[in-house]
């Protein structure tokens, strides 16, 4: 098989040289005779092919074998295709998934292993890159999703649009009166369905034209712990029938406005990166002067001047419970408590205070000690982190998180310890790329040469040259 058959049209005039060649007639030589007879008009002789000399057939011989190599002969059933299929196992696709029967791939990828309510856009453009990158390997995706990527070995077969109606957000508000938002996207010729929410009595709602969102509001009786939103009918993708929400406090946006030890430094971090914020979050600032608000105040370095010994005083709080504070009756320094707030101090070390809490007009901690070996311990995470907690004290948010793997692989509700986590499907577009022939894109590809077939022209064109050699070294030299 030929992977550049266009070559072979040198055949043609190839073939009228070797003819003419063959058929050609010899020389004439003139030579002295008598005529002693009347000559009469002969029929002609018919033609003859004659070998030609030996120096022309190598000649030829090599011309052949040029133009074959050109063509780029392949030894057929010498190697193949490796035909991988990779089949998108997301939320998106059709339930169950199935594949046309035509095909029968070599390999079978999922993505991801087992079917999950994930947008897997990303991980279907790295499988794809992945086989992509063996030139031997002819990839077949199986989704419903547009990666962006174009190859000639890459066939992406489109399954038949899905009807869905599904969900896409949840929210909702406590105050001033409990209310939902929902967010539903509608990929149907339906024009009607059903929602139905925690608190709240079922309602039916118009839906917005095909391939677009719509937000609602729904108010609530109640502002439940755990508020769950359901349409029915169910549509084609499960995962975004369904959508949950937990209640929790907000957590507060620290601001630091004055220079701070390293060790507190990096407890606000870790605090801030594990407490994300919202838009109910209060603004807590840490800092070295008074403000109106919330705040948590740390005397200047310059202000930790008295070293403080004696018996330590704990008062019971939200602050100091579960905390072992025993370590700040040795190598601590103190500053003076500020006297413009009405202040309850909680910590006392030889009579002078160590930590107090002020809660009109809002809320506030005063940290008034430098104690370095006590920053070492756990003790003193748990402290900030319960001074973080109790001073920045917001209003409750409703809150749930998208699909995650490996730790929430399906939409549903969540408990760590005595936190209840919300899980839902994420919001993945229907934009299914155009449905195209990959039946004959299949067939075309599958009738190119793999790389690493078994290419004859290297051989043809040494055997090219060989014969090259032979018809000069034999051609005829005048003498």
């Amino acid at each position: 098989m030929p992977a550049a058959p266009i070559w072979l049209l040198l055949l043609l005039p190839w073939a009228a040289l070797v003819v003419y060649l063959l058929m050609g007639s010899r020389q004439r030589v003139a030579v002295p005779f008598l005529p002693l007879w009347r000559l009469e008009k002969l029929p002609p002789r018919p033609r003859k092919f004659s070998l030609p000399p030996p120096a022309i057939a190598c000649a030829l011989l090599a011309i052949l074998l040029a133009i074959l190599a050109a063509a780029r002969p392949v030894i057929p059933g010498y190697t193949r295709w490796h035909t991988v299929m990779i089949v998108d196992r997301g939320f998106t696709m059709p339930e169950p998934l199935q594949p046309p029967d035509v095909l029968h791939p070599d390999e079978v990828q999922g993505v991801p292993e087992t079917p999950t309510p994930i947008d897997t856009r990303p991980l279907l453009a790295l499988a794809v890159d992945r086989a992509l990158a063996n030139l031997g390997n002819l990839v077949l995706l199986y989704s419903n999703q547009d990666i962006d990527r174009q190859a000639s070995r890459l066939i992406q077969i489109v399954p038949a649009p899905v009807e869905e109606v599904g969900m896409t957000d949840l929210k909702i508000r406590a105050a001033p009166h409990p209310q939902a938002m929902v967010r539903i996207r509608n990929d149907s010729d339906a024009r009607q369905i059903s929602l139905r929410i925690s608190g709240a009595s079922p309602v039916t709602i118009d839906l917005p034209p095909r391939g677009q969102e719509k937000t609602y509001f729904v108010d609530l009786l109640a502002a439940p712990a755990v508020v769950e939103a359901q349409l029915s009918p169910a549509g084609a993708i499960s995962a975004a029938d369904i959508f949950w929400a937990v209640r929790r406090q907000s957590w507060p946006r620290l601001e630091i406005r004055s220079p701070l030890d390293p060790a507190i430094q990096r407890i606000a971090s870790v605090y801030q990166r594990h407490r994300p914020t919202s838009d109910n979050s209060q603004l807590l600032p840490i800092t070295a002067s008074d403000t109106s608000g919330p705040c948590v105040l740390l005397p200047a370095p310059a202000a930790l001047k008295r070293t403080v010994t004696g018996a330590l005083t704990v008062e019971p709080s939200p602050i100091t419970d579960g905390v072992d504070f025993s370590q700040l009756a040795f190598n601590c320094t103190a500053a003076e408590l500020p006297p413009d707030d009405d202040w309850n101090t909680l910590i006392r070390c030889g009579g002078h205070p160590l930590v107090a809490v002020a809660t009109t007009p809002s809320r506030k901690v005063w940290i008034g000690f430098h104690c370095p070996q006590w920053s070492s311990t756990p003790d003193f995470v748990v402290f900030w982190t319960k001074v973080f907690d109790w001073a920045g004290q917001g209003a409750d948010v409703y809150s749930w998180r998208s699909v995650h793997l490996p730790d929430f692989p399906k939409p549903g509700l969540y408990a760590s310890g005595q936190t209840r986590m919300a899980v839902n499907a994420p919001a993945v577009p229907l934009h299914p790329p155009p449905a195209t022939d990959w039946r004959r894109q299949l067939a075309s590809a599958q009738a190119a040469i793999p790389p690493g077939a078994a290419d004859a022209s290297r051989w043809l064109l040494i055997a090219a040259i060989v014969f090259l050699t032979m018809a000069a070294a034999i051609w005829p030299r005048k003498a």
